[in-house]
């Protein structure tokens, strides 16, 4: 099943699994969000719950137990339930099951909200602790954006406005998950972007960078803005290694997986929210389709 939001500026579109944004088109049909590919990579904007990446080697342990978790968590490939629908708002709600105890041993409520005005998209995330043990988790967005933003552009016709100028950089090793940490400077904030950079890097993590960012091309007139709340810490870059991976995704995290085996224990884990038995907590970014 498909849901629609719609008004006279934009068209969106999100499945019944993971509640995924899979199209923002604009008036004059322009698909601004990656169509999916099997071969290439098969998702278009998926959320991230209740890991960001990867544990080492798809494990962790909890209580002294071992649990298997799969790249960015569960909540991707979940059904949540459509609670709320009017023509600007989608909201969803999912609990913790008996599958996600499995993979998971926590008690959580997630809900889900997306709004639509005028040519941006608002997502807003409510994350509450409904058990009785702390609750630790990531929380993470993943939107592919379709490029060229015009026919006739390469990728390295685009950049991204990072807001700052110095930023740090998250270096990956072995994983990948993060290990060492350097300064980078982008001169006016404005990163070029590269395909043989990001392939070299894998993933490019930031922190210090602006809450506000924007994809563009200086040849063209059509650009995303996204900005983000203070709970996302890292702003990850990445694409497929493939010749016709046309997108780039620009995702915001509030945590990353950090290097080496002893910090899969999610009792002391590195990165992690943690709540208490009853709190919550909101995790927002907007995107904006000019």
């Amino acid at each position: 099943m498909l849901y629609e939001l719609k008004n006279g500026m934009m068209t969106y579109r999100f499945t019944e699994i993971g509640a995924e944004l899979i199209s923002a088109k604009d008036k004059e049909g322009f698909e601004y969000i990656w169509k999916g590919d099997e071969s290439i990579w098969s998702s278009h904007s998926p959320l991230l719950f209740p890991i960001c990446g990867r544990v080492e080697s798809g494990k962790y342990t909890y209580q002294g137990k071992e649990y298997a978790l799969g790249c960015h968590g569960f909540f991707h490939s979940s059904s949540p339930e459509l609670i709320f629908r009017d023509e600007t708002t989608l909201i969803f709600t999912l609990t913790e099951s008996q599958s996600t105890l499995e993979v998971y041993p926590f008690r959580f409520s997630i809900t889900l909200k997306y709004t639509a005005e005028g040519n941006a998209l608002t997502v807003s995330a409510v994350i509450k602790n409904t058990g009785s043990d702390v609750l630790p988790f990531m929380y993470g967005g993943h939107p592919g954006f379709a490029l060229p933003l015009e026919a006739g552009l390469k990728f390295n016709d685009h950049s991204i406005d990072l807001g700052n100028d110095t930023l740090t950089l998250h270096k990956l090793c072995g994983g990948p998950f993060v290990g060492s940490c350097e300064s980078f400077y982008a001169k006016g904030g404005i990163l070029p972007l590269d395909a043989e950079m990001i392939k070299e890097l894998d993933t490019v993590i930031f922190s210090d960078f602006g809450k506000s960012v924007r994809l563009f091309s200086d040849r063209w007139e059509r650009s995303v803005s996204m900005s983000f709340g203070e709970e996302f810490e890292y702003l990850c870059l990445w694409r497929a290694d493939h010749k016709d991976a046309d997108y780039i995704c620009i995702e915001p995290w509030s945590g990353v997986p950090k290097d080496g085996v002893s910090d899969e224990c999610f009792e002391t884990k590195a990165d992690m929210i943690r709540l208490n038995s009853g709190e919550e907590k909101i995790f927002t970014y907007r995107m904006q389709f000019n």
